[in-house]
């Protein structure tokens, strides 16, 4: 078919959320698909980046492999409106698994912390409240045009310390002993003072714009010093306590947090600053410098967030040598949206596969679109001149027996007519040519150390010919191999690549003949972090997935993931060494093995190593384009835009780009994703994106 006139041919490299979610807003209406012919060039076969995922036969059964445990948080507003309308479009028949979003995604509000206390693990458990709509249905996130402000969460953090911690629960005032009539009257005092102070800023700023507005400065200085008073009376209660517990030290623990939190607030003057101020410090530097007990930063509620986001130097979580790093403004921009600006539920879990659940609707959704998929397209090298990118040359991996590749097989999943759209753990090597070589070898076309020589033809897309624009959604540690002349053209772009930092990660998935209640785990579904005696720090209840994977009896009855850092260099070594993906293998066995035999008795005590253990997967994700993307202090103001790749028909797409978040998440890879489509043609009009200041 003749190309329109007026049609922009637009290639994206890698298949990840940024990059799927490009391609998803660049159709997003007939119009649009009119305006835009797309490929997608793609290693291996299946889409998903770091989220791609893949079913294994074993014993009749298709087990689910994920690259590590995914979830997703209530506040991610882009890619749940996203989600949900592509599960409309998608619009599969009854009977049929995953077939709306409500199918897909299930609300999750507890998250346990383990903490070490006077030499033994205690489980510390925290339920957030979900909001239910007038049937009883958790809200979906998805809805909200704006997001909530910065000066609201501030209020409610003073608001919990007033009534919620101190006034709730009386067993807990009696435990905790922390209310004295003194600590009631500093807090009364306070919040007759911050709440107007709080909304005269915001009357202010509504009306003549931030630019404009001036402080209080006596009353802005009074607030400060009485806040600070009032965190020493909360110490002295603390410290000179009777009984001492480790409910006390939790008590302490929260009212320390959200007090020196708020404190750091009004020293660096985050009312007037950008949350960019503080971004040279580490989250935890950040919290001493404005006076936080040790206690309190080393606690779990703060380990919790630095492992959610594998925030530590070269993958090393335990032992000597430890060097936790996170952005303390980009964690205090995203934070208040992820504990308090949640829609619905503060997590939600996915009912299959994050390829199942996410990528594989979106493939066909895109397909029905007229979107085109190249699979076993690898991408080797980016070529710029004259301020633009003027070529790209891929490598066709294989060569296939038909037209093009069609990569999803189908799941039957008891109790249901009709079977799941799937993504296979390896390719479905009958539409390939030399499929049975490939099975027999075990290679492997989605690693970077494969010994494969492809069999199919190099291809070189030129511009003005092959493509009009182009966008990169390959993860960032592929660019030192990827794209060496950018890097080398551009300041900018060296910076980013040099300062913006990746890590390792490791997985472990068991599926367990006992339930966790005979395991001596009793919370159904519980997440859980902070098992600091393993690098392997996160672990979630998955059993639910049993069901979608189709075991028959009572073989297994419980299904467990874990997930961490893993230690290694802080790039990804070369091709050439052939070695590395099993020399990581060997060293995560080691840890696999002791946390089955040593450490995992601090969640289940009665567990037996040598019986207990039906299967397993373990996964290293130690590829360049595998390692997840850290936000580590000082590193943000390095990363390019979505929109602003310095060279003029290339977009970017990934959570590596500058997108206010600047964590590895989905949210942060679909805005940037959504940015790159509105740079090229308007589309989204609105993105929700995380205010840089508190104003």
């Amino acid at each position: 078919m003749a190309q329109a006139k007026n049609t922009k041919k637009v290639v994206i490299l890698g298949g990840g959320i940024g990059a799927m979610t490009a391609a998803f807003e660049l159709t997003n209406s007939k119009a649009l698909r009119e305006q835009h012919e797309v490929t997608i060039y793609q290693l291996g076969w299946r889409l998903g980046g770091k989220g791609a995922s893949g079913r294994n036969p074993v014993d009749g059964a298709e087990l689910i492999q994920e690259h590590g445990l995914h979830i997703l948080m209530g506040c991610y507003e882009n890619s749940f409106r996203m989600l949900r309308q592509c599960y409309k479009e998608l619009n599969r028949p009854r009977g049929t698994p995953l077939r709306t979003i409500r199918d897909a995604l299930k609300p999750h509000s507890s998250v346990d912390a383990e903490q070490q206390f006077h030499g033994d693990w205690h489980r510390w458990n925290i339920n957030f409240p979900e909001d239910k709509t007038w049937c009883g249905c958790v809200r979906l996130p998805g809805d909200r045009k704006e997001l909530p402000g910065f000066l609201t969460y501030i209020k409610r953090v003073f608001q919990w310390m007033e009534s919620g911690l101190l006034y709730a629960d009386a067993e807990l005032v009696k435990i905790v002993g922390l209310v004295s009539s003194n600590l009631h009257s500093q807090l009364k005092n306070i919040g007759s003072h911050l709440h107007p102070y709080l909304d005269g800023l915001h009357k202010s700023a509504t009306q003549s714009g931030k630019d404009s507005l001036s402080h209080d400065t006596a009353k802005f200085t009074y607030i400060h010093q009485e806040l600070v008073k009032l965190r020493k009376t909360c110490r002295e209660h603390w410290e000179g306590s009777d009984g001492f517990d480790i409910e006390l030290l939790r008590a302490f623990i929260l009212l320390d947090l959200g007090m020196s939190s708020l404190i750091g607030v009004f020293k660096y003057d985050l009312f007037f600053n950008t949350f960019d101020t503080i971004n040279d410090f580490d989250f935890r530097d950040w919290l001493l410098d404005c006076g936080a007990a040790q206690v309190t930063v080393d606690s779990p509620l703060v380990t919790v967030l630095y492992e959610l986001v594998f925030a530590y130097e070269n993958g090393k979580s335990v032992g000597e040598g430890v060097v936790p790093n996170l952005e303390a403004g980009t964690l205090m921009r995203a934070l208040p949206h992820m504990m308090a600006g949640y829609t619905g539920a503060f997590m939600w879990k996915m009912q299959s596969s994050m390829g199942d659940t996410i990528f594989a609707p979106m493939y066909q959704v895109l397909k029905k679109r007229g979107v085109t998929f190249k699979f076993f397209h690898k991408v080797e090298d980016l070529h710029v001149k004259d301020g633009e990118l003027n070529s790209i040359d891929i490598s066709t991996q294989v060569e296939l027996n038909g037209h093009e590749y069609d990569p999803l097989i189908d799941v039957k999943v008891d109790g249901f007519k009709h079977p799941q759209p799937a993504w296979p753990a390896e390719p479905i090597y009958s539409q390939i040519k030399e499929g049975d070589r490939l099975q027999k070898e075990g290679i492997n076309l989605e690693s970077f150390y494969s010994p494969w020589v492809d069999t199919g033809k190099k291809i070189t897309l030129k511009v003005g010919e092959d493509f009009d624009h182009a966008i990169l959604g390959i993860a960032i540690g592929a660019f030192p191999y990827l794209c060496k002349e950018l890097i080398e053209n551009d300041k900018d772009w060296k910076a980013m690549v040099d300062h913006v930092k990746t890590v390792q990660t490791q997985a472990a998935q068991f599926w367990l003949k006992p339930s966790f209640k005979d395991l001596g785990f009793a919370e159904d579904g519980a997440v859980v972090g902070n098992i600091a005696a393993s690098p392997l720090d996160t672990e979630a209840d998955m059993t639910f997935l049993l069901n979608n994977e189709g075991w028959s009896g009572n073989k297994v009855k419980a299904l467990a993931y874990f997930t961490g850092p893993m230690e290694g260099p802080d790039q990804a070594p070369p091709a050439s060494n052939q070695e590395y993906p099993s020399e990581s293998m060997q060293k995560l066995e080691k840890t696999v093995t002791a946390l089955l035999q040593e450490q995992v008795q601090i969640l289940w005590p009665n567990f037996k190593p040598d019986s207990d253990v039906v299967a397993r997967y373990l996964r290293v994700n130690v590829d360049p384009s595998e390692r997840y993307v850290m936000s580590v202090a000082g590193s943000s103001k390095h990363r390019l835009k979505a929109n602003d790749s310095k060279f003029k028909n290339l977009l970017l797409a990934g959570d590596w780009t500058e997108c206010r978040i600047n964590m590895g998440c989905v949210e942060a890879a679909a805005i940037s994703g959504m940015q790159a489509s509105q740079e090229l043609c308007g589309h989204p009009k609105k993105i929700l994106l995380y205010s840089n200041r508190i104003l």
